[in-house]
C-alpha cells in the first residue's frame, strides 16, 4: 500500500504540461509551434477555452505579448457582439477588483495602475510613469537606428547612381562630339 501511495504521490509531483508557444512575426500572423503551423486568433481563443495555456512571444524580440493577445481577443469578440454573453463575466471582473488584472501586467503598467495618485502614493506613480517612458524612449530610438540605417544605405545607393549617371553624360557627350567631327569631315 506504501508503493501506490508513493506512485501516486510521484504522479502529483509531474511538473504541467509546457504552454502552447505561439510565435507572433511582424506581420501580426501567428505560428503554433507545437503543431507547425499558422493559427489564427480565434483558434488561439479555443485553446484557452479548452483550457490549454498559451504563451505568445514576439518573434524577433522575445518579448512576451500573451495578455495583449489575449485583450485583442476579448476586444474582437465584443466587437463583433460574441462577447454578450462575457459581458456580466466582464463586469465582475471588474467588480471583484483591479488586483487580477494587475497583476498579469507587466512592471511599470502593474505600478501606474495598481497605485492611486494620491499625495501619499505620488513616488510609485511617477516610478511607474518615468518606466514607461523609458520604454518608449526605447522602441523609439530602435524605430530611429533602423530609420537611419535605411537612410544611410539610400544615400549610399543615390551617390552610386549619381556618379554612374556623370559617366554616362561624359560618354553620352563623347559620342555627340565623335558625331559633329564626323559629320564635319564628311562634308
Amino acid at each position: 500500500m506504501k508503493e501506490e501511495t508513493s506512485r501516486v504521490d510521484a504522479g502529483a509531483e509531474e511538473t504541467a504540461p509546457e504552454p502552447r508557444l505561439i510565435k507572433r512575426y511582424a506581420n501580426r500572423k501567428l505560428y503554433d509551434t507545437r503543431d507547425s503551423r499558422y493559427v489564427t486568433l480565434q483558434q488561439v481563443a479555443a485553446f484557452v477555452r479548452d483550457g490549454q495555456d498559451v504563451r505568445i512571444i514576439d518573434n524577433k524580440t522575445k518579448e512576451d505579448l500573451t495578455n495583449v493577445t489575449l485583450a485583442q481577443i476579448i476586444y474582437e469578440e465584443e466587437k463583433k457582439g460574441e462577447g454578450e454573453s462575457r459581458r456580466g463575466s466582464l463586469k465582475s471582473f471588474i467588480r471583484e477588483g483591479r488586483e487580477r488584472l494587475v497583476g498579469s501586467l507587466p512592471g511599470p503598467l502593474s505600478k501606474l495602475l495598481g497605485e492611486e495618485d494620491t499625495a501619499s502614493k505620488r513616488g510609485p506613480t511617477r516610478e511607474a510613469l518615468d518606466g514607461l517612458r523609458g520604454l518608449a524612449d526605447e522602441r523609439i530610438k530602435a524605430v530611429f537606428t533602423l530609420a537611419l540605417g535605411h537612410v544611410e544605405q539610400l544615400q549610399t545607393e543615390v551617390k552610386r547612381l549619381q556618379g554612374r549617371i556623370e559617366e554616362l553624360e561624359e560618354k553620352l557627350a563623347s559620342l555627340v562630339r565623335r558625331k559633329e567631327e564626323a559629320a564635319d569631315e564628311s562634308e
